[in-house]
């Protein structure tokens, strides 16, 4: 008997066109045919060679009432199925039954006891070899974005472009080129405040007339807020009863 017990089955046997065109012809279940298939396999794989063949040993092959012996079946549906099998291919009926690509189903690396004693004598390692660590990253520069035809950065939406091209015309620094800016804050910050170019251009000549630079976004934020309270407390208010009321 050969040294490896077991055998490859696949469980698409059980939609095996070949399979279920036997069973048709001849009227019989298709799991007879499937357990007849089996059998032949089960005798195919203890046969030392390994090679499909149906033997009993070197000289002696299997016959079909070594076959109806073991799978329990008449010798008359033994035959029937054999011929079917040979029929379509899957089995060669010559001085023995050979199963037909036997080495391409039952190839020789399931065999896993080898692999397993190797496996079992490798020499354990006792401690761990600890990987060289990897550099740290260095941080991104800040991302650039492409000036547009305006001499804007792209990524200003359009109800700021106003008021940078006033700010860029008035104080002739450009609008950095990265959002990160306390610049673009302060612009931004200009929009929420509804602030117009007109604002901008006011804030920016007071600051010349103070002799103050605009270089920075801190002092061109502080006289706007200045002009935008400055307007608020002109605004004209009335009373309930409509009349003006006087601050």
């Amino acid at each position: 008997m050969t040294s490896m017990p077991w055998f490859r089955t696949y469980s698409e046997l059980l939609a095996d066109k070949k399979i279920k065109h036997i069973s048709e012809k001849l009227h019989e279940p298709k799991a007879l045919a499937i357990g007849i298939w089996v059998v032949m396999l089960a005798i195919a794989n203890d046969y030392e060679e390994r090679d499909g063949r149906l033997m009993v040993n070197e000289n002696i092959p299997i016959t079909v009432n070594d076959l109806v012996e073991e799978s329990g079946v008449d010798e008359n549906t033994m035959n029937e199925h054999l011929n079917e099998f040979k029929t379509w291919e899957m089995i060669s009926w010559d001085e023995c039954i050979t199963i037909l690509n036997w080495h391409k189903r039952q190839f020789k690396s399931d065999n896993s006891t080898a692999r397993v004693e190797r496996f079992r004598n490798k020499p354990k390692e006792t401690e761990p070899v600890e990987e060289p660590k990897t550099k740290a990253k260095k941080p991104k520069k800040p991302k650039e974005y492409p000036i547009l035809d305006d001499g804007l950065p792209e990524w200003v939406p359009e109800p700021l472009r106003a008021i940078c091209r006033a700010f860029q015309e008035e104080s002739g620094v450009n609008t950095p080129l990265t959002f990160d800016t306390d610049w673009n804050k302060t612009l931004l910050e200009f929009i929420e405040l509804k602030v117009t170019p007109r604002i901008i251009t006011e804030a920016i000549e007071r600051l010349r007339k103070n002799k103050m630079t605009v270089a920075r976004p801190g002092g061109l934020k502080r006289t706007v807020i200045s002009i935008l309270a400055e307007a608020k407390s002109r605004e004209i208010k009335y009373d309930a009863d409509g009349n003006e009321v006087q601050l």
